[in-house]
């Protein structure tokens, strides 16, 4: 249909300069590229080519040849949309779900020792705020990095509403005496270069879990120098604020890492963002 094939091209023309402007402003602008948009790109490019090497036909949009495009357009729209509503409609009864799970847990109040290492002050006192987040962690524990990553994203939504303290709990029997065996054997001394400067403690803290795969003495050693800190890891003041969050976690019965502490409630292990984000809402609300 030569009505078809002339509108094919124009279309196609079009799509492909688009494509070709997305790229540049995925690759200049926003300096990553989506690998499923690359691949669509690709393919458009490709598509217009072909396009042009077997047709000789002119540029031209005919109305029937277009609704006809369009009706092909709109019946996938239409299908994801309805794909994407009923995934949104999941996701909102589940976070019901993890809300009023939250509800039920036990409350064990506010810790009874507060932490001088924060990651986010909405208020001057730390019971102050609508949310209030204690985080027992240990710097070698894989799922204690997911929830310091999944932190970055919940701290800059509800930053002026929550405050958010760190508890050293270090799986290690050399500071842990509710160890039995050697775990994480580094732990303590990460905790150590980390308590070292409250000041630095943010900044060190994101270092160290961006970093954990290569946790060792050499490498705590030199994460020291680069943040101009020294003797941290003999450092007495440091040792005895590490013991400090330990003895918080008898308040809660600590029996793994990490457990946060939301508004007096524990909460063992790691929450999907999609629904700790909805029961902080619930806090707030």
């Amino acid at each position: 249909n030569e009505a078809f094939e002339k509108t094919a091209k124009a279309l196609f023309t079009a799509n492909a300069i688009g494509c070709v402007l997305l790229f540049l402003y995925s690759l200049l602008v926003l300096k990553s590229l989506c690998p499923m948009c690359t691949a669509y790109y690709v393919l458009s490019v490709l598509a217009m080519v072909i396009l042009f090497k077997f047709s000789n036909l002119p540029l031209n949009i005919d109305v029937k040849a277009s609704g006809i495009f369009l009706v092909l357009l709109l019946l996938p729209t239409v299908a994801v949309k309805a794909y994407i509503n009923g995934k949104q409609e999941k996701i909102q009864l589940l976070s019901q779900s993890y809300i009023n799970e939250f509800n039920k847990l036990e409350s064990y109040g506010a810790p009874g020792f507060e932490s001088p290492y924060k990651l986010n002050m909405a208020t001057e006192k730390f019971s102050d705020a609508p949310i209030r987040m204690t985080i027992f962690s240990d710097f070698q524990c894989p799922f204690c990095r997911s929830v310091a990553e999944q932190l970055h994203p919940i701290i800059e939504e509800f930053k002026d509403q929550m405050n958010v303290q760190y508890m050293f709990y270090p799986l290690d029997d050399t500071c842990n005496s509710k160890m039995e065996r050697p775990m994480h054997p580094f732990a303590c001394k990460a905790a150590y270069l980390a308590a070292c400067d409250k000041a630095k403690f943010a900044k060190i803290h994101d270092h160290i879990f961006a970093n954990q795969d290569n946790i060792n003495m050499q490498n705590i050693t030199q994460w020291e120098k680069d943040f101009g800190l020294a003797n941290c890891l003999n450092n007495k003041v440091a040792q005895d604020a590490v013991q400090q969050t330990l003895n918080a976690g008898l308040q809660y019965n600590l029996r793994s890492t990490p457990t946060i502490i939301i508004n007096g409630k524990k909460v063992e292990g790691m929450i999907p963002s999609v629904h700790l984000k909805e029961i902080l809402r619930s806090l707030i609300k």
